[in-house]
């Protein structure tokens, strides 16, 4: 864990992405007056990935399907295409 002022954040920005790029530091805290107000962490591949499907059952399913000519049609209607 790793503290830094506002100031040494904006001249140093690089070296610390760096370091939590590297591993080196897995946060550091943006601080504010010796208080806390920010954190910067390592972006998780988790957060990144979509999962398709994730609410099937869950949501109601549309009435008509997606490839339905209909649709396009309202759709287009909808925006005046």
């Amino acid at each position: 864990m790793c503290n830094v002022n506002m100031y040494e954040a904006k001249t140093n920005l690089s070296k610390y992405v760096d370091m939590i790029e590297s591993g080196e530091q897995k946060e550091i805290f943006l601080c504010r007056r010796g208080k806390k107000i920010a954190k910067i962490v390592p972006v998780s591949e988790e957060l990144t990935k979509k999962r398709l499907g994730a609410a099937i059952g869950i949501l109601p399913s549309l009435p008509v399907g997606f490839d339905d000519p209909k649709l396009d049609e309202e759709i287009a209607n909808d925006f005046n295409l």
